[in-house]
């Protein structure tokens, strides 16, 4: 496990200063920006190990690529088994968009491991189309990003992971990304300094975690504590979405990667039990609903892209502007009840509870 570290002169003239400030002020919002932001997540790439780069192996690993894009795709990592999803797997190489490899170092056993990766992607079109026709539901976009708050303790201390130092724990980033889920990690500048301790991470300070993680805005939140002891690690985790403690539960081992990438496989699966089985309640078919809060042609526009950003939303349509509202009708891959679920996720399309003229209303909230 790698370490996790813990930081005027006056100008001659005022005009300079002002300058220097304004360069100074610039570069902190963009670093604020680039540390903020969680990694894109491509849904229709799949990763495994190859021996070499050579066409023979390409060509033998693809078909277990396309299977982790379909395990992407469903957040079901049983979802190989269905036999019809299966008999797919042969046309990965006639999908295949294109590749690259990684290479991927680690110490085991005190001796450096080298392995190699093969990243492939695969035509969109034809992976829906296979999902379809094999009866499987699609988790839709957009995906819940997840807000990472992780102490860690090797014997030197306890100490938060902050977004510069995530490198150390990539086991826990790499595999929620290839179950189809971005994590973010804290700047831990000021402001989380200010908002949470290490201590109240460690001991699962419920309301110190959803106070530090509100400036991040995604509604789930991993908070954990990875400690070294005599048998190798020990680690105790909590998923939260929103106002629910979603999951609780603990690892031991003398891996500590493998015990963080197995922590990313249980919050994936915890949120895909949430969103992913709601993913296709409800029959498909045209649903008009009524939006409020749209104050500018902007709003307009973002809406509609938002909207027409949703795998539910096959197409839409807009109706009229009535009573101060926009109406719309949608063409939808599954029912409300489904796009209720969808909009949960970020909060921006948000349903009031009521309804005119037996429409649901939405309140705009971008």
């Amino acid at each position: 496990m790698p370490p996790i570290h813990s930081t005027a002169t006056p100008s001659s003239t005022l005009p300079i200063r002002a300058a220097c400030l304004r360069c100074l002020a610039a570069l902190l919002l963009l670093t604020i920006s680039l540390g903020s932001t969680a990694q894109s997540i491509d849904l229709y790439e799949g990763e495994t190990r190859v021996e070499d780069q050579s066409e023979g192996a390409r060509g033998a690993a693809l078909p277990q690529a396309l299977a982790n894009v379909a395990i992407k795709l469903s957040g079901d990592p049983q979802v190989v088994q269905n036999g019809a999803l299966a008999s797919g797997l042969g046309n990965a190489s006639e999908w295949m968009q294109n590749y690259r490899y990684r290479e991927d170092a680690r110490i085991e056993n005190g001796v450096p491991v080298r392995t190699q990766n093969l990243i492939a992607r695969f035509r969109p079109d034809a992976v829906d189309q296979w999902m379809r026709e094999s009866g499987i539901a699609v988790w839709p976009a957009p995906r819940p990003a997840i807000t990472v708050w992780l102490g860690i303790d090797d014997g030197r201390g306890a100490r938060l992971v902050a977004e510069a130092q995530a490198q150390a724990v990539n086991a826990l980033t790499r595999r929620a990304a290839e179950r189809g889920i971005a994590l973010l990690y804290p700047l831990l500048d000021i402001e989380d300094q200010s908002a949470i301790q290490v201590d109240q991470v460690w001991r699962e300070d419920l309301s110190a975690l959803r106070a530090a993680s509100a400036r991040y805005d995604n509604r789930a939140v991993l908070a954990g504590r990875l400690q070294r002891n005599d048998n190798g690690w020990s680690a105790g985790w909590v998923l939260l979405d929103g106002d629910d403690a979603l999951q609780r539960w603990s690892d031991a081992g003398p891996d500590a990667s493998a015990l963080l990438a197995r922590a990313g496989d249980t919050a994936v699966d915890a949120l895909a039990k949430r969103y992913a089985r709601a993913a296709l309640i409800g029959t498909p078919g045209r649903y008009r609903i009524a939006v409020s809060d749209l104050s500018s042609g902007v709003d307009y526009a973002q809406l509609s892209t938002y909207l027409r950003s949703l795998a539910l939303v096959r197409d839409l349509q807009i109706d009229a502007t009535r009573d101060g509202m926009l109406w719309i009708t949608l063409d939808l891959a599954a029912g409300l009840e489904s796009l209720d679920a969808s909009l949960a996720v970020s909060r921006q399309l948000i349903p009031v509870g009521q309804r005119l003229d037996d429409v649901p209303v939405y309140r705009w909230q971008p």
